[in-house]
């Protein structure tokens, strides 16, 4: 008689222990499935997309800007720590309409690069050192701009000049 109730205590003991092993299997495909998602694609664009909105510009209709685009959106992938694969996706809202028609027409093995990207609008909006110092020596303070302001876009354009050249020091 006795060893009959121990022989069903074991069995109860054995349905408890099955049945506690199947809830951690379910939780522990819950918990894989939900880190799957986190870590995907899409789930990356979201996060990352909803914190470029607080953070990045639209890009100007002015050629010239395009330097100063790039270097804003850099910092934010970098303080972002924002995955390669999805850099391009990410700015594509930010691209001006002369931007998003160039990428439409780039090597689709090659739209999904970040810095072939960046180097062919930089190419296509023809963006070269003879460009800058163009701008440079024609540049004019506008009615409604501060001489603070009008500074800042001569150094800007000095900066992306030299830095067209390659110049590294001014020794």
């Amino acid at each position: 008689m006795r060893r009959k109730y121990e022989d069903e205590q074991l069995k109860v003991r054995n349905e408890e222990l099955k049945l506690r092993q199947e809830e951690l299997t379910r939780q522990q495909r819950k918990d894989s499935k939900e880190k799957e998602r986190n870590e995907s694609v899409v789930s990356k664009m979201k996060i990352f997309g909803d914190a470029m909105r607080g953070t990045a510009f639209k890009m100007s209709s002015d050629p010239i800007e395009l330097i100063p685009f790039f270097e804003h959106i850099e910092n934010a992938f970098g303080d972002l720590k924002v995955d390669e694969r999805i850099k391009v996706k990410l700015i594509r809202p930010f691209l001006n309409d002369r931007a998003k028609a160039l990428l439409a027409k780039m090597d689709v093995t090659q739209v999904d690069k970040y810095e072939l990207v960046k180097i062919y609008l930089l190419h296509e909006f023809q963006l070269s050192p003879k460009v800058y110092l163009e701008r440079f020596h024609t540049i004019t303070r506008q009615g409604d701009e501060t001489y603070l302001l009008f500074t800042s876009r001569l150094k800007g354009l000095f900066e992306f000049y030299v830095s067209s050249r390659k110049v590294k020091e001014y020794n």
